[in-house]
């Protein structure tokens, strides 16, 4: 273990490099470092594109249950547009849920994102 003087005690403090002192005087500059966190343009991209084509897929599923309620509505017709007319609708309604699920999700997704960065 190595001693040290009391006179070499004082000169070390005089000059001002214990780690108290070393952090006020780092205080009165105010040198910090700022922590940098990285934007996410990609996913901000990625939601927009996302609520684009739900927009682009809406109307084909809603014009695909109206196609398919015309189609049913036709009592007179083979059974084979009839067996079409369904699978169209059920297709059709499985396809709206699943864009409205997708926009829901992107939608809350950005949102979050957002609050976030603020």
């Amino acid at each position: 273990m190595h001693m040290q003087e009391p006179e070499q005690w004082q000169s070390f403090d005089q000059t001002g490099t214990t780690g108290r002192e070393y952090g006020a005087s780092r205080a009165e500059t105010g040198y910090y470092e700022q922590k940098a966190y990285p934007q996410d343009r990609l996913g901000s991209a990625l939601s927009t594109l996302t609520i684009v084509f739900y927009a682009l897929g809406f109307v084909p599923a809603t014009q695909g249950i109206v196609g398919s309620a015309m189609v049913l509505n036709q009592s007179e017709e083979p059974s084979y547009l009839l067996t079409g007319g369904i699978l169209g609708l059920a297709g059709s309604i499985v396809a709206l849920l699943l864009f409205v699920t997708i926009l829901v999700l992107s939608v809350v997704s950005a949102a979050r994102r957002a609050a976030r960065s603020l």
